[in-house]
Order: structure tokens, then sequence, then C-alpha cells
């Protein structure tokens, strides 16, 4: 849910300017609301995740690799809409072809965010590890490298 939250960002625009894509996300409100409002929260969760579970050999090496790579995703995924939101003001396109093309950028993201979250979801209620091409390998690393160092 991470990547998803922070990705909210991107689009929040839309569900304004169309009520009737909010009726999808109304159950994820109240949660995206309690997550917005902590101080940082983007920062502490990243924090907790590689001390508290990361780092910690109690937890099982399936909860760890998925820990690594909702924030591995989290990371690569937060950088398209920090770029189109700069493009926009670098560009100052409050409106037309400009701010067209960030509103399909972000619905984009947002979307492909959105669909990762299910198929993770999915692999996690079947007890699969969710594979993404660059990221789990690169997750499976950090992990192995990690375990031989300690």
């Amino acid at each position: 849910m991470i990547p998803f939250f922070n990705s909210w960002l991107s689009v929040r625009n839309n569900f304004l300017m169309h009520p009737i894509l909010r009726v999808v996300y109304d159950p994820i409100f109240p949660l995206l609301n309690f997550y917005k409002s902590i101080p940082y929260v983007g920062f502490v969760t990243f924090v907790a995740l590689i001390v508290g579970v990361v780092r910690d050999r109690r937890f099982s090496r399936y909860v760890r690799f998925n820990s690594l790579q909702v924030l591995l995703l989290d990371f690569v995924l937060v950088i398209p809409p920090y770029l189109i939101t700069n493009a926009m003001n670098w560009f100052q396109t409050d409106e037309g072809l400009g701010l067209k093309v960030a509103e399909i950028c972000g619905n984009g993201i947002f979307f492909l965010i959105g669909v990762l979250l299910l198929y993770n979801l999915g692999c996690c209620l079947l007890g699969k590890s969710p594979r993404f091409p660059v990221v789990s390998d690169t997750v499976d690393m950090q992990l192995t490298a990690f375990d031989r160092q300690f």
C-alpha cells in the first residue's frame, strides 16, 4: 500500500474533477488520510521497514524480500510524479497541452501502481513472492549480500 499511498499526490486532482472515480476508492480514503496525517510518514515508514524488518533476520526471507521490494518500488515509482510536477512548474503549464500530458502521465503511473498492488496482493495471498523485472533481482542481491555479511 505504501507506493499506492505515495502515488496519490499525482492523481488527487482527477478525483476532484471526476467524482465517479472516487466511488472506487472511497473505502481507502480513511486509511489514506490517516497515513498522510502523520508528519514525515514516508521517512518513518522507510526507516521502520529497513531497520525493523529487512535487517532483522528473525523475520523470514519472504517477509524481508517483500518489504524491501515494496520500498524499492516506492522509490522507483515516486520519481516520475516528482519529475512531472517539476516540469509543470518549470514550464509554467497551468493549462493546455502541458497540463494534459501531466495528467495522462500521472494517471498512467497511478494505474500502474494499482495493477502492481493487486498483483502483489494476489501473489502474497497465494504464498508466492511477486516478481518484478529489475526490482526483484536487485532486492534478491541485497538480501543475499546482507545475509552473507551477518
